[in-house]
């Protein structure tokens, strides 16, 4: 991790991801060192850093619900958590991404919705997305279109 965010930081995002979360019905149990963790997992992705996550409000919340998810799956945030286990990361995901965009609707971030509707479209055509959650990332991009255009 770069040494140019510190864990006081981390939790202060985290405390207003889980805020945020809470105001609309979601409750998280993600503690600073699951995320910092997590963000050093081996992964078969180029991932936006740590620090630019910090910098985007639903970034974090996505990441606090995927984490969540991924936690009540009984999983352990570790260094091999995203490529042994690909097709409960990519559901989380999923679940965090439809989380964040449910958020940011409610919230009327248009813009944050229809730079994350690009992201889905990649997902879709993503080689490791699991088959069987095709059509949940086909949903995902049905309702962030329709609440882009809200």
């Amino acid at each position: 991790m770069n040494s140019s965010i510190d864990k006081k930081m981390i939790k202060q995002k985290i405390a207003i991801g889980k805020q945020t979360l809470e105001q609309y019905g979601f409750k998280v149990d993600v503690t600073p060192e699951d995320l910092i963790l997590y963000f050093q997992a081996t992964t078969f992705y180029d991932t936006i850093p740590l620090e630019e996550v910090l910098k985007n409000p639903f970034l974090v919340i996505h990441e606090l619900i995927e984490l969540h998810e991924l936690k009540k799956r009984g999983l352990k945030i570790t260094k091999d958590i995203i490529i042994k286990n690909i097709e409960a990361v990519y559901n989380a995901h999923l679940i965090a991404a439809e989380v964040e965009l449910f958020i940011a609707h409610k919230m009327g971030a248009k813009s944050h919705i229809r730079n994350r509707i690009r992201d889905i479209k990649n997902w879709i055509e993503d080689p490791l997305l699991p088959k069987n959650l095709y059509s949940k990332c086909v949903e995902l991009l049905k309702k962030a279109e329709k609440w882009s255009n809200e």
